[in-house]
């Protein structure tokens, strides 16, 4: 049904629209050349993480991020979904269930022990489908962030 394909340097060009249609659909202010710079790390694969670009039917769809980092509470990587997208076109499709599901499949080789994704309080459909995924809610941890560049 989907192509997972890993994004290189040469598909730049296709995915910083993408990312920037993601934020600003999530209202997430952040500059062109910012977006090219964060998602630099990530392609071709590194120890930061992964970008795919989805494709259905032959079609770029979108992308989805699994960002890498290591947790010693689950003893060993844990991952983050930072990122996913697809087209309004493509959504509730069953495209983002599958990119998910492959998405935490190639994360097992990578030593991943947990996939982590953050979801909107209000977003109530999102965090249904979320759980219909397999992914549950820590209610006993409040995620909080502190930026070191001065943002807010």
């Amino acid at each position: 049904m989907i192509e997972l394909r890993l994004a290189h340097r040469d598909d730049l060009e296709t995915l910083v629209p993408l990312v920037m249609a993601y934020h600003r659909f999530e209202e997430v202010d952040m500059p062109e050349p910012v977006v090219r710079e964060a998602v630099a790390p990530l392609l071709g694969g590194s120890d930061h993480g992964r970008i795919w670009l989805i494709h259905h039917e032959g079609k770029c769809a979108g992308y989805i991020a699994l960002c890498l980092g290591y947790s010693i509470e689950f003893a060993g990587r844990e991952a983050f979904i930072d990122e996913l997208y697809l087209h309004e076109q493509y959504r509730g499709r069953g495209i983002g269930r599958a990119a998910i599901q492959e998405v935490v499949r190639q994360a097992a080789p990578l030593g991943v022990r947990a996939v982590h994704l953050e979801v909107g309080r209000e977003n109530e459909a999102a965090q249904q489908f979320y759980s219909a995924m397999g992914f549950a809610p820590r209610s006993r941890y409040f995620l909080m962030t502190r930026y070191l560049d001065g943002k807010e």
